[in-house]
């Protein structure tokens, strides 16, 4: 993952998708935290950004996304878990097959990460 640590706080590189279904868009939370975000995770070394948003929505939601073109490039700042975060995101439009079953889900339902669980 590129993600490493320096004196001042944490650089976060991350790749996140927008997936918009019948007037709904995905989003997803983890038990711990009080706020929603989109989709998606850290790139690896030598990955490229849109097999870094398919592999991850494989692993978190064991659906094929299709990613898009890029939307957004986003810098933030913010305190989280104790460190101070520079992250820089980028934001793909992404979708799934017409009859993927993520589509016939009703939220919240859970989703699968390495070291916390998701609710999309």
């Amino acid at each position: 993952m590129i993600t490493f640590d320096l004196p001042r706080g944490r650089f976060n590189y991350r790749i996140a998708g927008v997936a918009l279904h019948d007037g709904r868009a995905l989003a997803c939370t983890t038990e711990k935290d009080p706020f929603w975000f989109l989709p998606g995770g850290r790139c690896e070394m030598h990955e490229p950004a849109r097999d870094t948003l398919a592999r991850e929505m494989a692993e978190e939601l064991g659906e094929q996304a299709s990613v898009k073109r890029l939307l957004w490039v986003v810098e933030n700042f913010f305190p989280y878990d104790g460190k101070q975060y520079h992250e820089l995101a980028l934001y793909f439009a992404m979708d799934f097959a017409a009859d993927a079953p993520i589509y016939g889900r009703a939220g919240p339902f859970p989703g699968v990460a390495k070291d916390e669980k998701l609710i999309f």
